[in-house]
């Protein structure tokens, strides 16, 4: 009855959280559900739960008997914001390379210790509770969870960012349709999740010291935190059918890569890398919107490490230019042959673009113009 009252006197801003916090609850049960990415899918429904449970906490937070129901929210395994660092980091990896985090558990352990704690001060009556608090009546041993949370926020943030840096690498070896991953709005999204966490953290710690500070009057960065977890959702949700290219899971599919025999430097890579761009024209492969360095070499006999030093020695031009020169080439093709046709993106997906930025940037690199340009002349030369 009391947790009913709580929520008939939430302020307008606290309802605005609790909306939040349960679009996030939403949003997480749809990335569960999703076909691909399925490993990610529960990470990130964990961090979307996570941001739900820190959200609910300050929509309480805000409310004039928040006492009966913060306290219950404590008890609940969702509300501790020292498991967003880990969280993150683990969405991002099971993204980039999608395979078993050894010992993930060992991370949450400081996460696990806050909601112990939380839970065993709820259950203390209340002059017990007092031995824990210091001359301004702050939980001690919460205050060291609190400060613990900026420093566990920047770690797990900065090797996340690494490891979006390598997959971003990888893909501008391997994938002909990188462009439609570097674009991708993780990086934007997990980085103001983190960050914005990160400042909310930081200003209550900064509160434990300096006595004008608010620590329940940060509602507004509360807010865009929750705002940032729901696009992360929306995000995750959107994609729901398009597998991420993981990278060990796209390199697993390539052949063993046998050991180079002494001569190979002697290789004339110039020669292969003609070779194997003509056996890509003719066949047709390059039409393929997901083909990868991995998969080519397996149809080529060979193995990615001689595939990728032909082209970038070889010809002076990576996997995905080779591959989407052709492309270009093909749609140049198809507007000399009709001249009247105006759906240049329709043409640019025929042709195995995944997106009208890379279809644009390989069109310039390969013939110099913008595809409206080139069109432009053509038909003003005919």
């Amino acid at each position: 009855m009391e947790f009913v009252d709580t929520l008939r006197s939430l302020s307008p801003r606290g309802t605005a959280l609790l909306m939040l916090a349960a679009f996030m609850v939403a949003l997480a049960g749809l990335a569960l559900l999703s076909p691909a990415n399925r490993r990610a899918n529960r990470s990130l429904t964990a961090l979307l739960i996570v941001l739900a449970g820190v959200t609910l906490e300050r929509a309480f937070a805000l409310s004039p008997v928040s006492r009966v129901a913060a306290g219950w929210v404590a008890l609940l395994p969702y509300s501790v914001p020292l498991a967003v660092g880990p969280l993150v980091y683990a969405y991002v990896r099971d993204l980039v390379i999608d395979a078993p985090w050894p010992r993930r558990w060992l991370h949450f352990l400081p996460a696990l210790a806050a909601m112990a704690h939380s839970a065993w001060v709820i259950a203390l009556p209340a002059s017990q509770r007092l031995l824990l608090e210091d001359g301004r009546g702050r939980d001690r041993i919460q205050t060291l969870f609190d400060v613990s949370t900026p420093l566990s926020l920047a770690v797990y943030g900065a090797l996340s960012v690494v490891l979006i840096a390598r997959h971003r690498r990888w893909a501008d070896q391997t994938r002909s349709d990188r462009d439609a991953y570097r674009g991708w709005g993780l990086t934007f999204l997990l980085g103001g999740a983190a960050g914005t966490l990160f400042l909310v953290a930081s200003v209550r710690t900064a509160a434990l010291s300096v006595p004008r500070l608010d620590r329940f009057d940060l509602w507004v960065f509360d807010a865009l935190l929750a705002c940032v977890g729901v696009a992360l959702g929306v995000e995750a949700v959107r994609r729901h059918e398009r597998p991420f290219p993981s990278i060990d899971n796209d390199a697993s599919t390539a052949p063993a890569a046998p050991a180079l025999p002494a001569a190979s430097a002697d290789r004339d890579w110039s020669r292969l890398g003609r070779e194997w761009a003509e056996r890509l024209a003719s066949a047709g492969w390059w039409r393929e919107p997901g083909l990868s360095l991995p998969s080519l070499a397996r149809r080529l006999g060979t193995n990615t490490s001689h595939l990728s030093r032909a082209f970038n020695e070889g010809l002076g031009q990576s996997f995905p230019d080779v591959v989407n020169a052709l492309r270009a080439e093909e749609v140049a093709r198809r507007l000399e042959e009709e001249p009247g046709r105006s759906d240049l993106l329709t043409l640019a997906f025929e042709a195995g673009f995944s997106s009208k930025a890379s279809f644009n940037r390989a069109f310039r690199a390969r013939f110099g113009v913008a595809p409206s340009e080139w069109r432009k002349n053509r038909r003003r030369t005919s």
